[in-house]
């Protein structure tokens, strides 16, 4: 990369990446990957065939060549939107965009042989925090009323006001009052507030248990396989698969003991009926409970699930 060389005015040496085998199918169809050491730091060069997904999409990918390789992942663009390319930089993504912009920030400390690959070190969303992100995105307004969220979402006042002061030291929204009445509102919209905030964001569920199936009640709604089948072309699994906060006092397995006469029950830490509006969990939450499935195919229908979701919501 004739640009590059002469950006950074090192020796570039190029070769196969043999773990590019360990990846996903719906990695590698979308990627194509070399082993690349820039003065003698290695580094996977992640190049985009066709067009560019969604960041968010693309993020994710990254993560997962960065854990197989652990070297520093550089994206290589064909084309970027101003938007897309802002989008990385925040996330500090290295990147380079043939003959017009090289974010490598990286290299600086590895030039003088000190690199080690950053850890990203931040604090989770607390799970009021999380609601509150997700109900202010569904509502698509522009500004929020901080005593409707209280009303609306089944948390105290104390509660909500600590998941807005969360959101707010993290950067996401700044809040004002208009008289009495304290609002919040966010310089981000739809997908942009969603990737500024994804790596606070966590699974929702606190573990899983069985029950019966005729225990099973209109408190509990569509979770994991059962929602992504309502959602996606997948089909619906053999054990049906709910989520609740709680069970109250119902009887329950730890492990699957008859398959025919069970039911899976994903225990939430905060209660999925406040964002859904059917009888499924919501979309965004559906994504984070689901993020780390082995399958292969899971993941596929999840992202065009979220995919699918971003474009309507735009």
């Amino acid at each position: 990369m004739k640009y590059l060389m002469d950006v950074l005015g090192i020796e570039m040496k190029y070769s196969n990446w043999d773990d590019e085998k360990n990846l996903p199918y719906l990695i590698t169809d979308r990627y194509d990957f070399k082993l690349v050491s820039l003065a003698g730091v290695n580094t996977v060069f992640m190049y985009i065939k066709g067009d560019m997904d969604a960041i968010f999409s693309v993020k994710k990918h990254i993560s997962k060549v960065q854990h197989i390789s652990n070297f520093p992942v550089v994206l290589i663009l064909n084309e970027c939107l101003p938007r897309q390319r802002k989008s990385l930089i925040d996330a500090r993504q290295p990147f380079v965009a043939e003959g017009k912009q090289a974010y490598l920030p990286f290299m600086g400390v590895a030039l003088q042989e000190k690199y080690d690959i950053p850890k990203k070190n931040h604090k989770e969303f607390i799970p009021s925090a999380q609601v509150l992100l997700f109900y202010y995105m569904y509502s698509e307004k522009k500004e929020m009323q901080v005593s409707d969220a209280v009303a609306s979402l089944g948390y105290s006042a104390m509660s909500i006001t600590r998941a807005v002061r969360q959101l707010e030291q993290i950067g996401l929204i700044r809040t004002y009052k208009k008289g009495v009445n304290k609002f919040f509102t966010s310089d981000y919209y739809g997908v942009e507030l969603y990737e500024k905030g994804q790596k606070y964001l966590r699974s929702p569920v606190q573990k899983k248990i069985f029950i019966d199936r005729t225990a099973v009640d209109a408190d509990m709604l569509y979770a994991g396989y059962s929602a992504l089948s309502e959602y996606s072309m997948m089909n619906a699994p053999n054990i049906p698969v709910f989520a609740a906060d709680n069970i109250g006092n119902l009887i329950s397995e730890n492990e699957l003991i008859d398959a025919e006469k069970q039911a899976e029950v994903e225990i939430w830490n905060y209660n999925p009926k406040v964002l859904a509006d059917s009888r499924r969990v919501d979309i965004l939450s559906l994504y984070q409970s689901m993020k780390n499935d082995a399958d292969e195919r899971v993941q596929e229908e999840l992202e065009n699930v979220l995919r699918k979701f971003w474009e309507e919501y735009m």
